[in-house]
């Protein structure tokens, strides 16, 4: 008696144990999918309206596929659907994903290197968008993939050797890019073979059937185990001696001289890609840094000049507080301008969870007003070194002033 209770006790433990879990991993699976949300700072065809963060089940969501048993993402599907933004980094918890499409939009920026964190990933399809830089080493942790598209987008660098690990990788397409060195598992190769069968790098994927690495910059030999697979496209690249269409002789030379300068002013090249919201978003911040230190500033020659006049024994009248003021506000310029409280910029702007942009010390919300009208906010901060109690003293005075009560 006492053996089947205890047995009855385990069981009901881990009932508990199957209970719990999966709703925990849920809840990082929404919270996964509301970071990708916020990445995306253009949805004109609002794709991920019903992407609601009081929603504990994303199942429902346009765009998101679960499982029956444990209701776990596996599928993120959104294809054509006019997204711009970028890849959120929290899209790695998204442990049970088998599918990620996110063909044809606008997404910016690089490819996450948590994305080698989706271990039971089969199919990823980020092609016809504007991804940059290289492709993440990461990506070659991933046992279950078979399919990997990334073309038509803006990648650079080496094919990482890494993708030789992708045992069970049946398609690869990687076309349209800037990609550029030797194809890792040629003879010009610098790998060195770790396996028994002495295969190295794109060589050892023996379930290759469908690989087009058309219209790059790579150059060298092409691997001679390229026989071997059923449709192969490499047109329109730089390689030496061998049978396939290579681009005209000068464009691989402004490649390879593209290349060489790239690595001396790369970070000035990648300042020109940027976002002209970003690049406004950089420019508002300066100005408001600069306008702090320099209310900064001339409080405290204010002060060491008042205190050497205290020094010389001369008596002088105190500085009265508004003689005292840095910057003033002309009140017949705010006449038109309508004043809107701080309750019904959180309505407009969902609580403040609708962002568009960041940096260190600001955060740029968007809001639609009750009217349809679009707003943004600008929130900024500033480091407690640089807000005195002056300047404090000063914004309470202002915000009272103006609106009767400061809120916090």
């Amino acid at each position: 008696m006492a053996r089947l209770l205890g047995v009855s006790l385990l069981v009901a433990g881990l009932g508990c144990v199957l209970l719990v879990v999966p709703s925990e991993s849920a809840a990082d699976d929404v919270s996964a999918l509301l970071a990708f949300k916020k990445a995306i700072f253009e949805d004109p065809l609002a794709k991920l309206s019903d992407w609601n963060s009081k929603d504990e089940n994303p199942c429902g969501w346009t765009g998101v596929g679960c499982s029956p048993f444990d209701n776990r993402v596996v599928t993120l599907e959104l294809t054509n659907s006019s997204l711009k933004g970028f890849l959120a980094l929290e899209i790695e918890s998204l442990s049970s994903l088998q599918k990620l499409i996110l063909d044809h939009n606008t997404l910016m920026g690089p490819i996450p290197k948590g994305i080698g964190k989706l271990r039971n990933l089969i199919m990823l399809n980020l092609s016809t968008n504007q991804l940059d830089g290289p492709i993440p080493i990461e990506i070659g942790e991933m046992p279950k993939i078979s399919k990997i598209d990334l073309r038509a987008n803006r990648l650079d660098g080496a094919i990482p050797p890494e993708i030789g690990n992708l045992t069970s990788l049946t398609e690869l397409q990687l076309s349209n890019n800037s990609l550029t060195g030797t194809i890792p598992g040629s003879n010009d190769s610098s790998m060195v073979s770790t396996n028994s069968d002495g295969q190295i790098g794109l060589c050892r994927l023996t379930q290759l059937t469908d690989m087009d690495l058309s219209y790059n910059y790579l150059v060298g030999d092409v691997p001679t185990c390229f026989t071997q697979i059923r449709r192969l496209s490499l047109v329109g690249n730089c390689f030496e001696n061998n049978d396939t269409t290579n681009r005209p002789d000068n464009q691989c030379e402004n490649s390879q001289r593209g290349n060489e300068s790239s690595r001396v002013d790369g970070n000035q090249q990648k300042s020109f890609q940027q976002p002209l919201w970003l690049l406004i978003l950089e420019v508002i911040t300066a100005i408001s840094l600069l306008t702090v230190l320099t209310l900064c500033t001339i409080a405290g020659l204010r002060r060491c000049k008042a205190r050497s006049s205290r020094n010389s024994g001369t008596w002088t009248r105190a500085i009265s507080w508004k003689e005292n003021t840095v910057i003033s506000i002309d009140d017949d310029l705010l006449a038109n301008v309508p004043k809107i409280s701080r309750q019904e910029l959180a309505e407009a702007c969902e609580d403040f969870s609708n962002i568009i942009g960041s940096t260190h010390d600001t955060v740029v919300y968007k809001g639609t007003m009750k009217d349809g009208s679009e707003i943004a906010v600008v929130s900024l901060s500033a480091s407690v070194h640089y807000w005195t109690s002056y300047v404090e003293l000063y914004f309470q005075k202002e915000a009272s002033g103006r609106n009767g009560k400061i809120e916090s």
